[in-house]
């Protein structure tokens, strides 16, 4: 907001900084007065509370009058309790005999809340002020070019709150704005004014504005025209309230109702009078179908007939609600209906939803209407139209010569939007990532430019990875290790869906490292890609880049063995192949044992044997040998270690690999560790990692017996190792 704006709109309040300040509850503490104060604010800043009883609770206390009442009201409007400010704002519009200067600055900071509820709350209570001060400064900020679009579009609303001529005439001045919604916005905020329809036609509001310009002050305010209006203002809000208690009861029969009777309820309520009723019932025939579930089978076609005919129902908002709807049923043949209603509605949001459902409805012969749309100067709707175009390249229901049609119109119009429209310009690039057309590359590439805001370098890079435009993919690199969060994100996975070459798949390795990215989504994203990259290289190439997985981190086993496995499924019938990959996990067991990793070890290995012993490979044996006694000396040894050596074909030497095995073991039977030497034979002895011969089997239990002995007795044997223990 301007620093003149803002000065008109204080300057009515006077002191009210002072006021708030100076009038602290702790002033009053202990008068009957100031009790019962502190009880309404309570009720009105509760938490849990409905908003009827916050609401009630503020009108009456403006009723009571007390001084002390507007700069506590004030400080809750200031605060961030939603539903306490929505309240306060809401009693000050219903009795606006009670406006004070001090509201004018928090009412006006809430036009520009991100809480719709909370704008129209303070839009209408600003609209019951009588102060010419307020009525300048909200003309000044609706006409405000610099002013945020949310602000001023709570200018607007408060203005088409009041009903004064200045206001008539901000408002004629609203209409004449270059900006859509801000004309828009105006003409419906004029109308509520002059309690006139002009159809939806600036220029019809601007005609009868001039034929009335000339009138005296005598004869705009009439008074009777003046009680008209705002009996009508307070007749609609309390509509408004009945409305909602009815379609939230309305809300709770549906869900009471088994499923098998919602249908007859459906009917009933898009039928009903109240538009509030007729919207209720178009939202729970979407939930329905958005949940999966299709209507009940034996009133489907009614209910459907029902919400088509609301397409012409009086209220823009219920057909804008029947299009979302409709679109829902995903029947092409509403696609000729879409286009039809759409040559004659008037309202841009209503226009805005036929036209998002043709995306989703229509076929090759809606094409020509979506590029009109494009062609027309200054058209609200151009961002669903270029989206809807989008969607049906997503659909695949274009022929090539339709692509390219669109392609053309697409680039044209791209160059032809304003940078500042990022809304639009988003929705361009997505769509051009659908068509698909190479022409579009060099604007991807052009988007991902440090100057572009964060939406239109994501939407490149999306662009980019949908396209699969081979020129730009080296382009997402630099922006990889962008500083923006969201951009990076959406950088690298694009490059993980595109990336081919060495550079790339670099530039995704780099984004494993905790030290280089710290986002845990990002590092996932980037191995994702690289491990389908890598997947079509060789072993030898594997292995390279194992070897360079970031140091110390927790996934680098993980990671390890996942580019490994990859690679078995299609090396299957490549025996050569197999026996390089069994090497290549024997090297990673060998180096993973080696650091005292032992469980990582001990999975590689019976990896490195069941695809060496695949491809019948020499060193087989001398792999399992290893793995054996890896295994059983670390007390590693289990039915999967077994299985994995049990399994391998050909069949290992069962006596090679207990002799490898018992060298070992008999160097380590000492009196300290002949009890772990007992749970490994008997362990060995239970599941037997090759078939063991009788003068094997007998040469463990021999084994096993001194063992025992040892470790009951504390003093070592003296019986050759073959030779049994009695």
């Amino acid at each position: 907001m301007s620093a003149s704006i803002l000065v008109s709109l204080l300057a009515c309040a006077g002191v009210a900084a002072g006021q708030i300040a100076e009038s602290q509850p702790d002033k009053y503490v202990g008068t009957p007065v100031q009790q019962r104060l502190e009880e309404l604010i309570t009720l009105i800043e509760g938490p849990n509370l409905p908003a009827a009883a916050r609401r009630t609770a503020a009108r009456e206390l403006l009723r009571q009058g007390w001084p002390q009442t507007p700069p506590r009201l004030a400080l809750v409007l200031s605060s961030d309790r939603g539903p306490a400010r929505v309240a306060v704002a809401q009693a000050l519009a219903d009795l606006p005999e009670f406006l004070e200067p001090v509201y004018v600055e928090p009412l006006v900071a809430m036009l520009g809340d991100a809480d719709g509820e909370a704008r129209q709350s303070a839009a209408a209570a600003l609209g019951g002020y009588r102060d010419a001060a307020v009525l300048q400064g909200l003309r000044e900020l609706a006409l405000d070019p610099n002013a945020s679009p949310v602000l001023r579009l709570g200018a607007i609303e408060a203005l088409g709150a009041m009903d004064q001529r200045d206001a008539a005439a901000a408002l004629v001045d609203a209409i004449r704005s270059d900006d859509t919604r801000i004309r828009q916005s105006a003409l419906e905020a004029l109308e509520r004014v002059t309690a006139m329809s002009f159809q939806g036609d600036p220029a019809r509001a601007i005609a009868w504005w001039q034929e009335r310009e000339v009138a005296s002050a005598q004869q705009w305010q009439q008074e009777q025209i003046e009680r008209l209006a705002r009996r009508t203002r307070q007749l609609t809000r309390r509509l408004h309230e009945l409305e909602s208690r009815l379609v939230e009861a309305f809300r709770a029969e549906y869900l009471r109702t088994p499923e098998a009777e919602r249908g007859a309820l459906l009917q009933r309520y898009l039928k009903d009078e109240s538009a509030r009723v007729r919207l209720l019932g178009l939202e729970l025939v979407q939930s329905q179908l958005g949940e999966g579930k299709s209507l009940p089978a034996e009133m489907a076609g009614l209910i459907g007939d029902q919400v088509r005919e609301l397409l012409a129902d009086g209220e823009a908002a219920v057909r804008e609600a029947a299009a979302q709807t409709v679109a829902r049923f995903r029947d092409p043949a509403d696609a000729e209906r879409f286009v039809s209603k759409l040559s004659t509605e008037r309202f841009p949001q209503v226009r805005r939803a036929i036209i998002n459902g043709l995306g989703y409805l229509g076929d090759e012969q809606v094409v020509a209407t979506l590029l009109e749309i494009l062609q027309e100067a200054d058209n609200p709707c151009q961002t669903e139209a270029v989206a809807a175009l989008g969607r049906l390249a997503e659909r695949g229901v274009l022929s090539a010569q339709a692509r390219s049609a669109i392609a053309e119109q697409l680039l044209q119009f791209y160059g032809r939007t304003p940078p500042g429209q990022v809304a639009l310009r988003e929705r361009l690039l997505w769509s051009m990532s659908l068509v698909g057309d190479p022409r579009f590359g060099e604007i991807y590439v052009a988007a991902l430019s440090d100057s572009e805001p964060p939406l239109i370098r994501q939407a490149a890079a999306r662009g980019i990875a949908a396209s699969k435009y081979r020129p730009a993919v080296d382009a997402l690199i630099p922006v990889t290790r962008d500083a923006d969060l969201s951009v990076r994100k959406a950088a690298v996975r694009a490059l993980a869906e595109a990336a081919a070459t060495d550079e790339q798949l670099s530039a995704l390795w780099e984004r494993l490292a905790v030290t280089q990215e710290p986002d845990d989504s990002i590092r996932q994203t980037a191995w994702e890609g690289a491990l389908r990259v890598l997947s079509a290289r060789s072993v030898a190439e594997v292995e390279q880049w194992i070897a360079r997985l970031p140091n110390g981190d927790e996934h680098v086993d993980r990671r390890a063995r996942e580019l490994l496995e990859s690679l078995e499924s299609s090396l299957a019938k490549v025996p050569e192949g197999l026996a390089e990959l069994g090497r290549v996990w024997a090297r990673f067991a060998s180096r993973r044992a080696a650091q005292g990793r032992n469980a990582s070890a001990v999975a590689a290995y019976c990896a490195a044997v069941r695809n060496l012993c695949a491809a019948q490979a020499a060193d087989a044996l001398t792999v399992a040998q290893e793995l054996l006694r890896i295994a059983v000396l670390n007390q590693l040894w289990d039915e999967k270690v077994s299985a994995a050596l049990g399994s391998a074909g050909p069949a290992l030497d069962g006596a090679a690999l207990w002799d490898s095995l018992k060298r070992e073991l008999e160097t380590r039977l000492t009196s300290e560790q002949a009890g772990q030497i007992v749970v490994v034979l008997r362990a060995l002895r239970a599941n037997p990692p090759a078939i063991f011969s009788p003068a094997v089997l007998s040469e463990i239990d021999a084994l096993l017996r001194r063992a025992r002995a040892l470790a009951e007795s504390g003093s070592p044997q003296s019986a050759p190792s073959g030779e049994a223990n009695p």
